[in-house]
């Protein structure tokens, strides 16, 4: 869950980073507009990039947490279920004995 936040909390620094590098920008710029709206929609372009790619890296750690939570909760399964068969398996093996003992005597 800490890890989860940690991502958000990126994805918002993220983009208030581009919002106020956008706006001082704008502000301080002594270039002519078109020059600062080709270098901005640059600057956006690179910093989109690098938001979706963090994005990415997020969702595949979250999905390999996932899928190894889930192997592991299936092996477990697993797990249960071969030793509850091994035990009906031992109890009637004890059963069949019995009664073929019984049958000797």
């Amino acid at each position: 869950m800490n890890e989860n936040n940690g991502g958000i909390q990126f994805v918002l620094g993220l983009c208030l980073g581009l919002v106020g590098g956008a706006v001082i920008t704008l502000l301080l710029t002594p270039q002519r507009g078109s020059e600062t709206r080709r270098q901005l929609q640059e600057s956006t372009f690179r910093e989109a990039n690098t938001f979706v790619a963090r994005i990415v890296d997020i969702l595949e750690d979250e999905a390999r947490r996932v899928a190894q939570r889930i192997g592991d909760e299936l092996l477990e399964a697993g797990r249960r279920f071969m030793e509850e068969q091994q035990a009906q398996l031992r109890a009637r093996l004890r059963e069949d004995g019995a009664q073929e003992h019984a049958r000797e005597v």
